[in-house]
């Protein structure tokens, strides 16, 4: 069986399994971003992308293994951060995908050019960097949900 029919059948189980949890178990396997990283990942095939497709399906194997079981939020990031970080990251690198850092960011970016501006203008300064790159981090963010390239830990 090839490695992409793998991912899509483990996917498919992962949805079956996780359909009867609330909303908060489902943010501790971190659903949707589960579901957008496994049907973008398929996509390519150099040979990150199978590295990563191995490191994907034992993901896959450790969540059976403990029943889709996860207690409590510090094993949840700890699963994030040994199966799902390395790919997100390579799917921010191939597929402009999003996540919650992005936002934070341009918030920052907005923050320190706002205070340059204020720094050097005498008059009276409104902070509409902050609130203009806050404006584009949400539009970014509600298109890559819509179009399946968001990631987040625990959503």
């Amino acid at each position: 069986m090839e490695i992409n029919e793998i991912i899509i059948r483990k996917t498919d189980e992962f949805r079956e399994k996780l359909a009867v949890k609330t909303i908060p178990e489902k943010n501790l396997f971190h659903y949707n971003s589960i579901l957008n990283i496994s049907s973008r990942i398929i996509l390519h095939n150099d040979s990150k992308a199978k590295s990563l497709k191995e490191i994907w399906i034992k993901f896959f194997d450790e969540i059976d293994e403990r029943n889709y079981i996860i207690e409590q939020k510090l094993e949840s990031s700890k699963i994030h951060n040994i199966y799902i970080l390395p790919l997100e990251q390579y799917l921010i690198r191939k597929e402009q995908f999003v996540t919650n850092s992005d936002i934070h960011l341009l918030v920052i970016s907005g923050i320190i050019l706002d205070f340059i501006l204020f720094y050097f203008l005498d008059q009276y300064y409104y902070p509409i960097f902050i609130l203009l790159f806050l404006v584009l981090g949400l539009y970014r963010r509600k298109q890559a949900k819509i179009n399946g390239k968001y990631a987040a830990m625990f959503w």
